[in-house]
């Protein structure tokens, strides 16, 4: 009682689950980690409006490149390219280590091409190894 488990594959049942959840993270005073792991939940059930909308109120709570990281993936997810490109950017300008994090070849380079044109990748070029954007 009182505790959430998402119930195997079955993803209608951890959309309903995350739903019910969701409101109640509104009791807890410093929710960023919990609004993330909602988030995580709800990407992982198909729920991509609940899954910003969780990783967004992490994001306001606490600026980490992981929330931002998410908020791009999600936006990618849901089509809106351009500012899912900016949010994966600026997670990397936090840490450059989340660059590795990219798993899709063509959006390694593509986000590759956006940070080597601002100048940020030649200077952190480091963070491409072993990674798909490896080379231009």
């Amino acid at each position: 009682r009182g505790r959430w488990r998402v119930p195997g594959p079955d993803q209608h049942h951890a959309g309903v689950q995350v739903l019910a959840l969701e409101p109640r993270l509104r009791w807890l005073p410093y929710r960023h980690e919990a609004l993330a792991a909602a988030g995580n939940l709800a990407f992982g059930a198909g729920r991509l409006d609940v899954a910003l909308r969780c990783f967004a109120g992490a994001l306001d709570l606490a600026e980490r490149p992981e929330y931002r990281f998410d908020v791009g993936m999600v936006l990618l997810a849901l089509g809106d390219r351009a500012p899912g490109l900016e949010s994966l950017m600026a997670a990397v300008k936090l840490n450059p280590a989340v660059f590795a994090k990219v798993e899709r070849p063509e959006l390694a380079r593509t986000l590759r091409l956006r940070l080597d044109a601002d100048g940020y990748g030649a200077r952190h070029s480091w963070m491409y190894e072993g990674t798909p954007a490896a080379t231009p």
